[in-house]
């Protein structure tokens, strides 16, 4: 059996590792003794298992220690760097401050995801779950950790989204109360499926008119300033473009190497256009409340509706396999609804083609950085 020990304000484990001839080893804890009590719990397990020797010993490493360094050597890209860095600061860091880590059991990390599940959105809660189990797996794989204590605890519940797509006629009326300008790259988003990110980094030169298709090679990520390859190696592909998409690029003035320039015509800013354009158009439109990136769901939608096989959809949206695909829109195979493609396409077609009213005047940009990143 394991033993405690208080010595100067601080605790220590001692324990053998076989009988009283063996010698007397120890591992200083800290100032609290709930720590030292769940240490000699640990330590009282792996001697049952036959796992305490050399290199298996609870460390001393803090986590705020570990989450430093762990931070530091991660190899991913600048924006999930930066998201994950604030969910350690805001949320890990305050929960597990000043914790050894092989104190860490897996009722703390229950805890934890209860008491941050009251105070934060489902995402936020996921995905800081997420984190703290991708932190103590490379702890384990360091060797500071016998086991993760995130590893079996469920992650926080995500409630259901539901999938907005708005009917054809819907996406008709929403071309046709968008100012000119701005219909090239709503009509590209709605039937190419890119994200947003992947529009506004898009090139004359990625463009191919007499073949009808686009190449994405790179995007920039919702508020960043810079720029990156596709979310995954699937994102860098081919799609196809619908005959709407690819007279509306050919009508388009071309006013400079980009695209969809923002309006000083540097990269185009989400947060932005959201504000100045997108939010009063899908108003007038009658679809209040539709994202962004539900045009990417109806592109998704509308080609499945089309009859297109489900790996070709894949392939359009960037998607790592069909699988996934498939768990995203099959409920809408599931539907069974099809559609006339040239039908839907002369419909899109004759929406751009009808001179838009006049819209309340945008929000002016605070910053020149809302307007022009």
């Amino acid at each position: 059996m394991a033993s405690l020990r208080n010595k100067d304000g601080t605790w220590y484990v001692l324990w053998r590792d076989g009988g009283r001839g063996t010698p007397l080893r120890s591992v200083k804890v800290g100032p609290k003794k709930t720590d030292a009590q769940k240490v000699k719990t640990e330590i009282e397990h792996r001697r049952m298992l036959g796992r305490v020797g050399v290199g298996v010993l609870p460390g001393r490493m803090t986590f705020d220690e570990w989450s430093e360094k762990w931070l530091a050597s991660r190899l991913t890209r600048p924006k999930t760097q930066d998201r994950d860095r604030r969910i350690v600061r805001v949320h890990l860091l305050p929960a597990f401050r000043g914790r050894l880590l092989a104190s860490l059991t897996t009722q703390d990390v229950a805890e934890f995801n209860a008491n941050l599940t009251r105070r934060v959105s489902a995402w936020t809660a996921r995905r800081s779950h997420a984190v703290l189990r991708r932190m103590l797996t490379d702890a384990r794989l360091a060797g500071h950790l016998a086991g993760n204590p995130a590893a079996d605890v469920t992650p926080p519940p995500m409630p259901h989204d539901e999938m907005r797509l708005p009917a054809v006629e819907q996406f008709c009326t929403l071309l046709h109360v968008l100012p000119e300008a701005w219909r090239p790259l709503v009509v590209t988003l709605g039937l190419c499926g890119l994200r947003f990110g992947e529009a506004a980094a898009l090139e004359w030169s990625d463009v191919d008119l007499d073949a009808a298709r686009i190449h994405v090679r790179r995007q920039m990520p919702t508020n960043t300033l810079t720029l990156s390859a596709p979310k995954s190696r699937a994102g860098l592909r081919v799609v196809d473009l619908p005959s709407p998409v690819r007279q509306s690029l050919l009508d388009f003035p071309q006013r400079g190497k980009l695209v969809f320039p923002g309006i000083g015509g540097g990269y185009l800013n989400h947060r932005w256009w959201s504000k100045a354009v997108w939010r009063s158009a899908t108003k007038a439109a009658g679809l209040d409340g539709l994202r962004i990136h539900d045009l990417r769901h109806l592109a998704a939608s509308l080609r499945l509706a089309w009859g297109e096989p489900l790996l070709t959809v894949a392939q359009v949206l960037g998607h790592s396999s069909a699988a996934f695909t498939l768990r995203q829109y099959g409920h809408v195979i599931a539907d069974g609804q099809r559609l006339d493609r040239e039908a839907t396409l002369a419909k899109v077609a004759d929406a751009l083609r009808r001179v838009a009213p006049v819209l309340p005047k945008a929000p002016t940009p605070r910053t020149a950085n809302e307007a022009r990143p």
